[in-house]
């Protein structure tokens, strides 16, 4: 193997990915346990949907060639819009 190969499978998408979820869940375990569990929560929650977003955009994109892609978009902009429309509204 040589270096170029190396650093090239450490900086593959995947391998980023796993990075940036193992620092997440760190920093929100370590904020459940010394502040506020609902803070760290709600963090962690938070970065799942955003990641889950992103994915979803990003496999939008690649699969706008395909011959099922409005059903496939219309399946991933119906998962939000019942998040939403479960919440309660205003008192």
């Amino acid at each position: 193997m040589t270096l170029r190969s190396l650093i090239a499978a450490f900086f593959s998408r995947g391998s980023i990915v796993l990075v940036f979820w193992l620092i997440t869940i760190i920093t929100c375990v370590r904020v459940m346990y010394k502040s506020s569990f609902v803070v760290g929560a709600s963090a962690l929650v938070a970065c799942a949907l955003c990641y889950w977003g992103a994915s979803a955009f990003m496999g939008s994109l690649l699969a706008r060639r395909e011959k099922s892609y409005i059903e496939w978009l219309t399946l991933q902009a119906s998962v939000p819009l019942r998040l939403l429309s479960s919440l309660p509204g205003p008192p």
